[in-house]
């Protein structure tokens, strides 16, 4: 089997085989302005623990030790040991793991910082969204920063709003990467959203508690979702989820197995609600209206 390398200045590594058994899809900055760049977007103080994925040779590390008060990266390619040994040497509050940042337990960070590979965004955002995300500042691919930044209705796009504001901070042009990929990449700056800070956005909202409990059915999570939006039960619940079977009949497959397109179709659904109608219209419980606005806030009209 013949292996083809490319190593480079910045994180990870790209391979690939004769029969393209693994391809890690890495490119690798040549532009040694960048990682300074991204370490001052990403505000990174004196009293603060950085996170990097993939420091590959070190040369974002040594950037982010200059200004954290501690760095911990992790490195999947073992043969990048050597290099990040000499970044210890040189900055002894720089520590590594070896191991797969997918899989890996990440300990408790301030800030992420990275150039990501742009095949494993989906992933790495899908485990952000299940975990308690700090503030993260990411160069990945254009799609991806255009999907989430731009609020395209795609699943990764829908999500990574529900879960941070997104933020395009700088374009990175893809002559500024070895080996060049086909798209140009961006740097996008992800500020965690607190959940009950979002109700007044009900389709956004409903759709992070969703995915809160993405092992369940729709149908299930979906119910669970409303008693969130509400505080509490209501007989109008389970009157509004048989309505929403109707339109949508994968209610019954768990969330993290829909489809893209059935994941978005679902946010529509969700946009071009009323969500009054939960609770039978024009009924007001009792007490009148200064209790219905009381009870349920201005977020629910």
């Amino acid at each position: 089997m013949v292996y083809k390398v490319c190593l480079d200045v910045n994180c990870g590594y790209h391979m690939t085989t004769s029969n393209q058994t693994e391809v890690l899809n890495q490119h690798f900055l040549v532009d040694s302005e960048i990682p300074r760049q991204m370490v001052l977007h990403a505000d990174v103080d004196s009293y603060e623990t950085a996170l990097e994925i993939g420091p590959g040779k070190g040369s974002i590390t040594r950037e982010i030790a200059l200004f954290a008060g501690r760095v911990v990266a992790i490195e999947k390619d073992a043969r990048m040991r050597q290099y990040l040994e000499d970044v210890q040497r040189e900055h002894p509050n720089v520590s590594v793991i070896y191991g797969d940042a997918i899989t890996a337990r990440f300990p408790k960070h301030d800030k992420m910082v990275g150039n990501i590979p742009f095949n494993i965004t989906e992933p790495l955002m899908m485990k952000l969204f299940n975990g308690k995300p700090a503030p993260s500042f990411l160069l990945v691919g254009e799609n991806f920063a255009n999907s989430a930044c731009r609020r395209k209705d795609t699943r990764l796009g829908l999500l990574t709003n529900a879960y941070f504001s997104p933020e395009h901070l700088m374009d990175v042009g893809s002559e500024s990467f070895d080996p060049e990929p086909s798209t140009n990449a961006v740097l996008v700056g992800l500020y965690p959203r607190e959940k009950m800070s979002m109700k007044k956005d009900f389709p956004l909202f409903t759709l992070r508690c969703v995915w809160d409990q993405n092992k369940r059915p729709l149908q299930d999570a979906f119910r669970a979702a409303l008693s969130q939006y509400t505080e509490e039960q209501d007989a109008g619940i389970d009157r509004y989820v048989q309505e929403t079977r109707a339109e949508n009949p994968y209610m019954d497959k768990r969330v993290d197995a829909l489809t893209s397109y059935e994941f978005t179709r679902f946010f529509e659904y969700l946009s071009s609600a009323k969500p009054k109608r939960i609770w039978g219209g024009s009924h007001k419980p009792r007490g009148g209206g200064r209790s219905w606005q009381s009870r349920y806030g201005d977020a629910m009209f």
